[in-house]
């Protein structure tokens, strides 16, 4: 910063020096700044830069570097000479350009490298984790981590919730897991689906289904229903050539995923902006997550663990039931070990006597229901399961509300492995003739990283 300064410090001097050597005794003198030009001087917002950074990696830190993503230099080593377990360090940049993003690279003795790549100019404690004590996908949290518990001393809880969070041309998707003892947010996983062009996109499964009455016959031609997290990529450099944005949307959802954890509902009140994201609604995704938290604190089902902070979400799309709908499934898991289970599915439903997802009623031209065929609304099978379950009893002679055999299936799964539910077939208190598939949907999310 200081070596810019006095770049451009010589650079004003020299301009003057040879501008006083042109003019002759008789010159103008030089015009007073206007309040034009005034403000062209005062275009750069300035902002202070300031970074409490504390080892929290269990080891020391041997590189600590904060990178200008306008460059290449690495810089200063923050971290020269160690970083031990526990230490702090301060990095203050004063006063800079708002508009700057840096990128904290950090190396511990052991090799392990952390990177979060958006980080904005503000004044804000970070510690530095190690995998172990990733809450989400990101190497760094913004408030103090918790302590380890002994074993069997926690237990969480878990809900999904459905919005509107950006606009009317999509829907978004949370689920959330609290600390049962405080209702401290554990973790988060937030994403949205939107129809796109089905060149360059992945739409989310059965979305080649194409026969009559199958899941695809429904779609609008040349678009499919598409999750923006898969799909990222195409996402955000559309989004990047349409509206200049230069986040990708993935690495705003994750920022703000990191944002809550460790917080409560009450405590996401007022949040306006999160660092790391550049989503113009992040505070509608942070409301989401709060409204989810909320229906988590309030459920009977709390499941044990060993330690509430090493709880993550891992969440998979699947074809578990047929060519007429798609499967969302989570999996809560601590180690090897499935915590608890969320299942539900989407298909298009009648319009009359179902309700269909966030935004089904934004009708405007390019909205999310102006996809829909005549008559039709996407719909949760879960949200809908009194009329679905009616129509299945009446169609197909179903015994079991769907709900009720989700939650069998959910409850079966808790406290299971991947392995343990290789070969299962059946689960008491579930009807559903591919109850085998529902289970491997949440095995398959097991299987994904977040």
């Amino acid at each position: 910063m200081n070596k810019f300064l006095k770049a451009a410090a010589a650079v004003a001097l020299t301009t003057s020096l040879v501008a006083c050597s042109n003019n002759s005794s008789t010159a103008e003198p030089t015009p007073a700044p206007t309040e034009e030009t005034k403000e062209e001087v005062a275009e750069v917002e300035l902002a202070k830069a300031s970074y409490t950074v504390t080892n929290a990696t269990g080891e020391s830190v041997k590189e600590l570097y904060l990178v200008d993503n306008a460059g290449s230099d690495k810089g200063k080593n923050y971290a020269e000479g160690g970083l031990a377990d526990g230490e702090t360090v301060e990095i203050d940049l004063g006063e800079i350009d708002k508009s700057l993003s840096f990128t904290l690279d950090f190396t511990t003795e052991g090799g392990y490298n952390g990177k979060f790549e958006t980080l904005h100019v503000e004044e804000a404690p970070i510690w530095l984790l190690n995998k172990d004590d990733m809450t989400g996908a990101t190497m760094i949290s913004f408030t103090e981590p918790e302590e380890k518990g002994a074993a069997g001393e926690a237990s969480v809880k878990v809900a999904a919730k459905y919005g509107a969070a950006h606009g009317t041309k999509c829907f978004s998707s949370a689920v959330v897991v609290v600390n049962a003892a405080d209702g401290t947010i554990v973790d988060a996983f937030l994403d949205e689906y939107q129809f796109m062009n089905a060149e360059g996109n992945t739409g989310v499964p059965n979305s080649d289904a194409t026969a009559d009455g199958d899941f695809a016959t429904n779609y609008p031609e040349g678009k499919v229903l598409g999750s923006k997290k898969a799909n990222h990529e195409a996402y955000s450099a559309h989004m990047k050539e349409a509206a200049g944005a230069t986040t990708d949307i993935k690495d705003s959802y994750e920022a703000i995923e990191a944002f809550v954890a460790g917080k409560a509902a009450a405590d996401l009140a007022d949040v306006d902006e999160v660092t790391g994201s550049t989503l113009a609604d992040t505070a509608n995704y942070v409301k989401l997550i709060a409204e989810t938290a909320e229906l988590a604190m309030a459920s009977e089902n709390e499941y044990a663990v060993s330690d509430a902070s090493a709880v993550e979400i891992r969440q998979a799309e699947y074809a578990a039931h047929g060519t007429k709908c798609f499967t969302l499934s989570s999996a809560v898991v601590e180690g090897d070990k499935i915590v608890a289970a969320y299942i539900d599915e989407f298909q298009y439903m009648a319009a009359e006597g179902n309700t269909g997802v966030p935004n089904s009623d934004a009708t405007a031209e390019g909205d999310f229901a102006t996809n829909y065929p005549e008559g039709k609304v996407l719909g949760s099978k879960k949200d809908n399961h009194e009329a679905y379950s009616a129509h299945m009893k009446e169609a197909a002679g179903a015994t079991t509300d769907i709900k009720a055999s989700y939650e069998a299936i959910e409850a079966f799964i808790a406290g299971k492995t991947a392995a343990d539910l290789a070969n299962v077939d059946a689960v008491t208190g579930s009807t559903l003739a591919d109850t085998a598939n529902y289970v491997k949907s949440v095995v398959n999310a097991v299987e994904n990283s977040k």
